[in-house]
């Protein structure tokens, strides 16, 4: 329930209460989080990987490009 948003069933009345329930939302959400990095996590590194490969790869034909501009200058 904490990690929903809705807090919890009974709202505490104490301040421990209040710093434990806020706790353990911290707990939840990270936990979720961390499951998602391991679920995600080599798929979007794979995405990742290629999308850096083909910024390089038009890079690399922009600097050839520009190479083969300057010698066909005079």
């Amino acid at each position: 329930m904490l990690v929903t948003a809705e807090g919890p069933p009974n709202a505490p009345a104490t301040d421990a209460g209040k710093i434990f329930a806020s706790f353990m939302a911290f707990v939840g959400v990270g936990s979720v989080v961390t499951a998602l990095v391991f679920i995600l996590g080599p798929a979007l590194a794979k995405i990742w990987r290629k999308g850096i490969w083909e910024v390089e790869k038009e890079i690399r034909v922009a600097e050839h490009k520009i190479e083969r501009k300057k010698e066909d200058e005079p």
